[in-house]
């Protein structure tokens, strides 16, 4: 079993799909208590968070801004990775969750025709105006992933599985997902599980880092390796590197610190 991400375009059927699969294979799925926790642990509106996602990019003009809501988020999901195998659907999960060595990335894709059908069905929308809706989605989520993320949103090079729903139906589509789930290169390993472990208390520091502006006081490399984190960098002033140890120790629980953080 792994860990799976399946994005796609708008009204394409992929929530079903992901549902179906987690219940097939009996793992959590998870989408938007993920935002939602972020949002919570941000100090960030959860709703306007969402509201913001389906926006032109504006709201995280900031960087600090923009980061701290990425780290939360990505700290929520490591999080729950390092739990054990989940299916996630949400935004960039697989851009995210990219160091995750038995991470399956599912790209869902489907005919124009397909969409607006269903953008008719769901939205009560004519079949104009579901195709301009469909098209106005896309663009923002674009350049959503754009801004955030700095790739492209279909590329598929960015996927291990694109499925494509003009022939498939949902079943067809879960099944394709599971059996993928169950090749070997995609297994858990004690070595895998280690690394996720390691993912999950990196980011977590420096999402705790970040809400607490201190990973924005110096040049700093976070990383982790058999529960042990390692800091290297720099820092401005004497006081702000004993505040960066001080706010270290609060969040690493039983792991190990190397802490070679000088100042500047």
């Amino acid at each position: 079993m792994s860990i799976i991400v399946i994005s796609r375009a708008t009204l394409t059927g992929s929530t079903v799909i992901a549902e179906r699969v987690a219940k097939e294979l009996q793992i959590p799925c998870i989408s938007r208590e993920i935002v939602v926790e972020a949002a919570q642990n941000a100090g960030v509106s959860s709703e306007m968070v969402e509201a913001r996602m389906n926006q032109t990019p504006s709201f995280f003009d900031h960087y600090p801004e923009r980061d701290v809501y990425l780290l939360q988020v990505q700290a929520e999901l490591f999080r729950h990775a390092a739990e054990g195998s989940l299916v996630y659907k949400g935004h960039g999960g697989h851009l995210l969750l990219s160091e995750v060595p038995n991470l399956i990335r599912v790209h869902v894709v489907a005919p124009m025709r397909v969409r607006i059908a269903e953008a008719q069905k769901a939205l009560g929308l004519d079949a104009k105006e579901a195709e301009k809706h469909i098209q106005r989605l896309d663009s923002q989520r674009q350049k959503w992933v754009q801004y955030l993320y700095r790739t492209d949103w279909d590329d598929p090079l960015s996927y291990d599985l694109v499925i494509n729903l003009d022939k498939l139906n949902v079943g067809e589509a879960s099944e394709l997902v599971n059996q993928t789930a169950r090749l070997a290169c995609f297994a858990w390993t004690d070595e895998r599980k280690q690394k996720v472990a390691d993912l999950a208390l990196a980011t977590r520091v420096k999402a705790d880092l970040a809400r607490g502006g201190e990973l924005f006081n110096g040049i700093l490399e976070i990383s982790a390796q058999a529960n042990v984190l390692t800091i290297d960098g720099r820092v401005r002033t004497e006081q702000a590197r004993e505040e960066l140890l001080a706010a270290i120790k609060r969040t690493i629980g039983d792991a190990e610190i190397r802490f070679n953080v000088t100042r500047a």
